[in-house]
């Protein structure tokens, strides 16, 4: 939803100091366009952002929304009052019940990052969320099972570091003492959560951590181009951002990066396929191609063995 993306915006300059339209687009997965919007109605309920133009130009904070001593938390709810006067008491208040363990931290803010690029979180999520930030404010290890992407169920123990809002849902992000590796879990994947009551002493270094992860993560991304009328440039632009290389008055030819194993992200290229072209690379059009091959298969003869991306 849209309040939860204002919302993070705001938090997000408000911690970065200075930050461009493009870094905001790609790290709330939208467009540049988009961004220019949010901010317009982030100025029109009265929140203070300086926009500044130029190479090293971008969005801050006035100064008098700085020097004011309020926690992330604080200024998380400053700005949700300015909303209702545009989404209205009712809207902003289902917000904040769903986000509600972000505010009720004692001592301080919790270590919590607070991404919102959309909304997902269900209702019964909310005690499991509340009990995970407090292992990870008491530093209580916590075991589970968790539910891979292939639907293989294994145990994990974890010391659970941070909690994250970001990519449409909750994520934990700690150290699997099993596997010896820093890894990030989906709450909805999580079931038979055990909180104990043995303490790790390992202290994490929680942010830098985090940014190690995300760049390995990174390096699993693959960049591909694509090609598209112009007629339905807005839909495309809405779900992938990147560098037009051409442009007339019937296509854009578009290089982006996508995760080369988001099943969100091949489910909207097959999509659009009617549409959309992948240019390159090579292996990527092979696996769209294998894929389509698939389905046109299980259609027509209705073969029902299991199948995968790869």
């Amino acid at each position: 939803m849209k309040i939860e993306r204002l919302l993070g915006i705001t938090l997000y300059i408000l911690n970065k100091g200075s930050v461009n339209g493009s870094e905001l687009a790609e790290h709330f997965h939208v467009t540049r366009r988009t961004i220019i919007r949010d901010i317009d109605s982030l100025l029109s309920i009265g929140i203070p952002i300086r926009s500044e133009a130029g190479y090293k130009g971008g969005y801050s904070l006035k100064q008098e929304a700085t020097s004011m001593p309020l926690s992330n938390a604080e200024y998380g709810l400053f700005t949700l009052e300015r909303l209702k006067a545009v989404y209205g008491e009712e809207e902003v208040n289902k917000t904040y019940e769903k986000l509600k363990p972000l505010f009720l931290s004692n001592g301080g803010d919790p270590m919590i990052d607070i991404n919102f690029s959309g909304i997902k979180t269900k209702d019964q999520l909310t005690q499991l969320i509340a009990e995970l930030n407090g292992a990870v404010n008491n530093k209580r290890i916590i075991e589970f099972d968790y539910t891979e992407s292939q639907n293989e169920s294994r145990k994990v123990n974890l010391h659970p570091i941070k909690l994250l809002y970001k990519w449409y849902d909750w994520y934990l992000f700690g150290f699997d003492t099993a596997q010896e590796e820093y890894t990030l879990v989906k709450l909805t994947k999580i079931e038979n959560v055990v909180i104990s009551e043995q303490v790790f002493t390992m202290e994490y270094e929680a942010e830098r951590l985090l940014e190690d992860y995300q760049q390995k993560c990174e390096r699993a991304r693959q960049t591909i181009v694509i090609k598209y009328p112009s007629r339905i440039a807005p839909t495309v632009e809405e779900y992938f951002s990147g560098s037009v290389v051409e442009e007339t008055q019937e296509f854009i030819v578009k290089k982006v990066t996508i995760q080369e194993s988001s099943l969100v992200t091949f489910s909207l290229i097959l999509g659009l396929g009617k549409d959309l072209e992948v240019i390159s690379p090579p292996s990527y059009r092979d696996k769209i191609r294998r894929h389509a091959n698939y389905i046109v298969n299980k259609l027509e003869n209705g073969e029902s063995q299991s199948h995968s991306l790869d």
